[in-house]
């Protein structure tokens, strides 16, 4: 219904797709009853792994060291061990655990903290237009309380002819930080989290001085379920790949050790020239395709043109690649069934064993990778 409303063009080398927000994205909250009623689980507060360690021959996890903030030890043993800590933390830990192997569990071949991959973003144009209906095409809708949001991503075609990595773009309605919207958006989300306080009530009468903006605002929600962003600028921001590149990587720190003693995570991550020639040639499809759009016209960045990227592209704090799979451990830290080469009982959940990271949020693979490694391990004797 989007394209048809909207009066764009066929472009075969874009394809128009949508990011899809869970409608109830507090997974505590739906499953704290089942985790606290379980007898199968045991959840453990203030217990901060330190340590994974290894039996004699190093083929086997005996135990894992936990620690408190009051400098308590104590031990976990278990038939089976899954790290799920996350990108960096996953790294940090088996590096650190190198009592019997000197350069930490699983890291033979100097693959733990490699290959360390992110999704590089960057607003790579402002889209300048008078067309009121701009925000019906391109801002968030609502289908069944589900959030939605368009986006362009690039074809394959067009990724194979111009020798560049995956990407996807979307307009984004960027509100002033004191204006009506942005008010009500952070009142909203402090009532549904349960947070609001006596101090919110002066955000909420200098909300009642806008009626007219938040009649405007709340007629578009309910009535035709789309997000309306009063006096916005609008951006358009590129969020690509990364290559998994050898020297991108975590490493422990030598001489500044966190609040337990462990030594605190480094972390390497430059863009190379294959992410600059991506952002350059997306932002000239776009810039082509939205001109001919008849809805506005797209102005590029200096800095786009004379290469000053440094402060321009961000990270998404999307920690992929830094315990990858592989078909064998010169290839991977863990195997298809994300269990850690040579070490029989010791498992890894998380994007950390993604072996490349694509263009979009990692976190559906990261569901689908930890079902499937479930179903793995009730399937073991």
């Amino acid at each position: 219904r989007l394209l048809k409303e909207a009066p764009l063009k066929y472009n075969k080398d874009l394809l128009f797709k949508f990011s899809k927000w869970s409608s109830k994205p507090n997974l505590r909250e739906i499953f704290r009853k089942r985790l606290t009623q379980s007898k199968n689980i045991l959840l453990v507060k203030n217990a901060n792994l330190i340590s994974i360690n290894l039996n004699e021959n190093c083929e086997n996890v005996t135990t894992l060291t936990i620690k408190n903030f009051d400098s308590k030890e104590y031990y976990i043993k278990s038939k089976r061990y899954i790290l799920a800590c996350g990108g960096i933390e996953n790294a940090r830990l088996l590096l650190a655990s190198n009592k019997k192997m000197q350069n930490g569990v699983g890291n033979n071949f100097d693959l733990v903290g490699r290959f360390l991959q992110d999704h590089p973003n960057a607003h790579i144009g402002t889209f300048q237009t008078n067309n009121k209906k701009a925000q019906s095409y391109f801002n968030y809708f609502y289908k069944s309380n589900t959030r939605f949001l368009p986006r362009f991503v690039v074809s394959e075609k067009f990724q194979l002819n111009k020798k560049i990595l995956n990407a996807s773009a979307s307009l984004l309605f960027i509100s002033k930080d004191d204006d009506p919207f942005t008010l009500a958006k952070e009142v909203y989300r402090k009532y549904i989290r349960g947070e609001l306080t006596k101090s919110d009530l002066n955000i909420i009468f200098r909300l009642l001085k806008h009626l007219p903006e938040m009649f405007e605002i709340g007629k578009h929600l309910l009535i035709n379920k789309k997000v309306y962003t009063p006096d916005s600028t609008i951006k358009i921001n590129l969020m690509m790949e990364t290559p998994p590149l050898w020297n991108n990587r975590i490493t422990l720190s030598q001489t500044i050790n966190d609040a337990l003693g462990m030594p605190k995570a480094i972390i390497s991550w430059k863009i190379n020239e294959l992410v600059i020639r991506t952002l350059k040639e997306c932002a000239s499809l776009l810039k082509f395709y939205l001109d001919q759009s008849n809805i506005g016209l797209v102005e590029l960045p200096n800095w786009l043109i004379n290469g000053d990227w440094d402060d321009k592209i961000n990270d998404a704090k999307h920690h992929i690649g830094t315990t990858r799979m592989g078909n064998s451990f010169n290839e991977g830290v863990v195997d298809l069934n994300c269990k850690v080469f040579n070490i029989d009982n010791l498992y890894i959940a998380g994007s950390s064993v993604f072996p490349t990271s694509g263009h979009s949020n990692p976190t559906s693979t990261i569901i689908a990778l930890a079902f499937r490694l479930s179903d793995h391990i009730k399937s073991l004797k």
